[in-house]
């Protein structure tokens, strides 16, 4: 994603992804958010077109956050090193107002 950001800032120190109801291990160092989608490294391999919800909670100044849903679709899954997958996920129903908001909580990442 040629617009992502390397997060730095801590705030997707609690990524959870659930595959098929289980939890699956996701390193959140690797999560790179971008305007269309996201990457990010996982223990499990995602087939490409599957489509997933979106939970995510935006900092806000009050302290409060802001939530964030909406459904993305798995664009890439490729093996890297280490047994893991690197995932692209490209956002389907992300509203201007929602885009506005993760794009505004990236202010930290370098």
């Amino acid at each position: 994603m040629s617009g992502a950001k390397r997060d730095g800032s801590g705030v997707f120190d609690n990524v959870t992804l659930h595959l098929n109801g289980q939890p699956a291990a996701v390193d959140a160092r690797s999560f790179h958010l971008g305007p269309h989608g996201f990457t990010f490294l996982t223990d499990h391999a995602v087939e490409q077109f599957t489509e997933l919800g979106i939970q995510m909670l935006v900092p806000s100044a009050d302290g409060e956050g802001e939530e964030v849903d909406g459904r993305g679709v798995v664009v890439d899954c490729r093996p890297v090193a280490g047994g893991r997958f690197e995932v692209s996920l490209l956002f389907l129903d992300l509203t201007a107002n929602d885009a506005l908001l993760l794009w505004a909580g990236q202010g930290s990442i370098a």
